[in-house]
């Protein structure tokens, strides 16, 4: 019966014993069965250490969502100021804007010419954008809505327009209306087909020359508004009949809609219902945003800054006219918020970058900057999410800190010999790494070489001990990575971006719990080994083979550099190289320590 309880003859000696006299005995007693109160306080030095991570735990964890909006103003006067290396400079053009700042581009460009003066209010040469611009304007801006609109905001920018002049106003609201198509909407030229585009820079026109309350008493305005609003499919709006829905037809068809009379809820369900579930289709899993919906076959299709900048403008209109809970400035929905990590990853010093991560930067995309901080200047957009998820994986330290100074007068010595270095050379090799990677990316692989090679010394370490009966270890080790790497092996697979998702992660550390608790206790139960030793090493062993294949399957599938690109955008970077692996290796201990106690503690189970 004795033999039954304690599992082998050598623990009887524990009988009859005095662990007081005898150092043999003590050690055995600390590695035998296991006492554990999880309601017992520690002495008052190691209970003060514990609270104290407790608290900076707490504060640590709840601070990111209380982080200010640091660098919105700093960043959106940055991208501002780039807009000037647009300009050229040459005797031939100067004044006039280029579509891209590589030196040697020297084509001149309408479109970039309108953006760069709108957003700069003028040039470093307006003697030469205003001939530029006086020669489009003796050529009648080509007859077209788009370059009228754009015509219009030049002459007005750079003084050449008087809204007093009523003779030039009107010349152009009449040469505007003509361009409107009978019981239809307006056309980009004579030769074209009416379209919701067209429309927005029609009616944009009209409202820079001060003609658009004359303009909504007339038939164009109230065909014109029901054309756009015909173009309405599956949430979004189209250009014209046929073709499909795009995020910038939707824009350009808000922008028109928003002049009509909303006084109705019935009128703005009408025009506005179901856009911010097309809106959200049309996101990418990068948390940027594609012109169209976004499938299956396509979800890791790169996103536009440009056309991110349309949908969050899309979006916080729809929530300014009550048309959707949903604002970039509301932390409650992820999905969205994604939109701001992934603008964030767009801005830097240097201006507005074409998409997140990519070099260069981009004028349109910093007009559409302009427009979206002009029209919503509550928009917060300047702090790194990085920083804010940083605080959160100091946190989970904090926490699993705390949780060791709580405990650890209950865990034997042995125990803690093994555990306390485990927790040191873990730490600081995950630190050391995280700061290379944000300093000196190439240190970090030797960072990692050094500790997968301390690992590999432990593993063999472990391996040697005297306390591995009959292969009992690395059959427990192996369990819970079969365990835990099956699902994740299994979650990765239906999605190559799994763990690109925060809730993959949180995931990470539950699977992590649970695999190792049921291992221990079905190891524990069938074995009747009780020395808790044991199952440490085999936690520990299995949280050192979860790691290293974990990354080892990701890059074999080449979803590393995928799963790497969202986790820069995302900020999530500190949580994978710092707070996750450090909390998974506590959870693994805990998880031993727990299912030990249960398998002992539980009388089925103990038999």
């Amino acid at each position: 019966g004795i033999n039954a309880e304690y599992g082998s003859s050598s623990d009887l000696s524990l009988l009859c014993c005095d662990s007081t006299f005898d150092p043999f005995c003590l050690k055995m007693k600390q590695s035998t069965v296991f006492s554990f109160n999880p309601y017992k306080f520690p002495s008052a030095k190691n209970f003060s250490y514990a609270f104290f991570l407790l608290v900076a735990g707490a504060c640590l964890f709840f601070v990111p969502v209380l982080v200010p909006d640091v660098q919105s103003g700093s960043l959106f006067q940055s991208a501002v100021n780039s807009v000037k290396g647009f300009e050229l400079t040459d005797e031939i053009h100067a004044g006039i804007f280029k579509d891209s700042d590589r030196s040697g581009d020297t084509k001149p460009s309408w479109d970039a010419t309108f953006r760069g003066v709108s957003i700069l209010g003028g040039s470093n040469t307006l003697e030469g954008t205003r001939a530029y611009v006086q020669q489009a304007q003796s050529n009648h801006f080509n007859k077209n809505t788009k370059e009228y609109y754009e015509g219009v905001v030049l002459l007005k920018k750079l003084g050449l327009l008087n809204l007093n002049d009523k003779t030039t106003v009107n010349q152009y609201y009449n040469q505007i209306l003509a361009l409107s198509e009978s019981n239809s909407a307006f056309r980009l030229n004579s030769r074209r087909a009416a379209s919701v585009a067209a429309t927005y820079y029609a009616f944009e026109a009209i409202n820079e020359l001060g003609k658009f309350e004359e303009f909504k008493s007339t038939e164009q305005y109230t065909s014109a508004i029901s054309f756009v609003a015909a173009q309405k499919e599956t949430g979004g709006y189209h250009n014209v009949p046929s073709e499909n829905a795009t995020i910038l037809s939707t824009f350009h068809a808000v922008n028109v809609l928003k002049r009509a009379d909303l006084s109705s809820e019935e009128t703005k369900t009408k025009y506005f219902g179901n856009l911010t579930y097309y809106v959200l289709r049309c996101q990418n899993l990068d948390g940027g945003f594609s012109q169209t919906p976004v499938d299956s076959k396509d979800a890791l299709k790169t996103s536009s800054t440009s056309t991110t900048l349309q949908a969050i403008f899309v979006q916080e209109f729809l929530s300014s006219v009550g048309m959707s809970a949903l604002s970039i400035t509301d932390s409650t929905n992820s999905k969205y918020k994604e939109a701001f990590s992934y603008l964030r990853a767009t801005l830097s010093s240097s201006g507005v970058a074409p998409g997140a991560l990519l070099k260069g930067r981009d004028l349109e995309a910093t007009y559409y900057l302009w427009l979206v901080v002009s029209n919503f200047d509550y928009i917060s957009y300047g702090t790194p999410r990085e920083f804010q998820y940083l605080l959160l994986s100091l946190s989970l330290i904090a926490f699993v800190g705390a949780a060791f100074f709580f405990y650890k007068e209950q865990v034997a010595t042995n125990v803690l010999n093994v555990v306390t270095p485990h927790f040191t050379y873990t730490l600081a090799a995950l630190a050391l790494a995280y700061l290379s990677i944000k300093s000196f990316p190439g240190l970090a692989l030797v960072v990692f070489f050094f500790y997968t090679f301390y690992l590999i010394i432990e593993a063999y370490k472990l391996e040697e001990t005297e306390d591995n009966i009959d292969g009992l270890l690395i059959l427990d080790a192996g369990l819970i990575t079969f365990i835990y790497l099956g699902a994740a092996f299994s979650f990765n697979l239906m999605n190559p971006a799994t763990f690109t998702q925060l809730y993959a992660l949180v995931a990470l550390l539950i699977l992590t719990f649970l695999s190792v608790f049921v291992v221990t206790i079905g190891a524990a139960y069938f074995s009747k080994y009780k020395k808790l030793t044991l199952f440490v090493y085999g936690a520990f062993l299995g949280w050192v083979a979860n790691t290293f294949f974990l990354l080892s399957f990701l890059y074999g599938r080449a979803d590393g550099d995928v799963t790497a690109r969202f986790l820069y955008i995302r900020g999530f970077l500190p949580v994978v190289v710092l707070g996750i692996p450090f909390a998974t290796l506590g959870l693994t201990y805990a998880s031993a320590g727990a299912a030990l106690f249960v398998q002992q503690t539980t009388p089925f189970l103990k038999k």
